[in-house]
């Protein structure tokens, strides 16, 4: 959970504290958008640590990834 609460602080996301204890996050568009767009480029780091052992196929997970997620050319 600490890398989700480093996004989505990157991302701005702000933070309501409500007297249940419980803390949410409140984002806009703008932010949640920032938000998701860190996630999918922490899942292709992964993807790139992880080159030696995947060898030609790494290209074309990024790809798919991006893909799935309809992200093809943009980077945070």
């Amino acid at each position: 959970m600490e890398k989700i609460k480093e996004l989505a602080t990157k991302a701005k996301l702000g933070q309501a504290n409500f007297d249940d204890g419980i803390g949410y996050y409140v984002a806009t568009e703008e932010t949640l958008e920032k938000f998701t767009l860190l996630i999918i480029e922490e899942c292709l780091g992964v993807v790139e640590n992880k080159n030696k052992f995947l060898g030609g196929i790494k290209g074309s997970l990024e790809k798919e990834i991006r893909k799935h997620f309809g992200v093809e050319n943009e980077r945070t």
